[in-house]
């Protein structure tokens, strides 16, 4: 077996294993130490269950601490979810720029939600100057991995001439 499979096989287990651990509330400890390792996964994870209460109290502060370190190593979900929290004002203030700044990163390393969040604010000009050319760009690439609001957003946008 080659051994790239193996490697990519093993990561994906470890990865399930990281998960299921930050979900067990008996394994968060266990999880934060991996975050603050500098394990990029956990981090993120760290992140989420501070974004949704999952296992500990909401805390929007400690979520976007925790997206930051995820999303400085390069984890696509965690930029993408970074600028969500830049963009709402949540455990940061409000920043357009920093939202779009985000989205950028984790559109270009392919995560899809962040990609129609960063057409969005094409779209709409929020942070970013105004362009549909840009704006239909980043709809279709989301579209294409099957995110469908994006897909609506790219019929609209073409019914009106673009």
């Amino acid at each position: 077996m080659n051994i790239k499979i193996i490697f990519s096989i093993l990561l994906f287990i470890l990865n399930i294993k990281a998960y299921a651990d930050c979900y067990d509330g008996n394994d968060f400890d266990d999880c934060m130490e991996r975050a603050k390792q500098g394990n990029a996964y956990s981090q993120y994870l760290v992140g989420y269950s501070y974004h949704t209460g999952r296992n500990v109290s909401k805390n929007y502060n400690n979520a976007a601490y925790w997206y930051k370190q995820a999303a400085e190593n390069q984890n696509a979900t965690a930029q993408s979810n970074l600028g969500l929290l830049y963009y709402n004002g949540n455990g940061v203030e409000k920043d357009y720029a920093k939202a779009a700044y985000w989205f950028k990163q984790g559109a270009e390393q392919g995560n899809e939600q962040a990609q129609s969040n960063l057409a969005e604010a094409y779209y709409l000009g929020e942070g970013v100057p105004r362009s549909m050319e840009k704006a239909m760009k980043w709809f279709k690439r989301a579209a294409d991995q099957g995110n469908k609001q994006a897909a609506q957003n790219v019929r609209v946008l073409r019914k009106k001439g673009y």
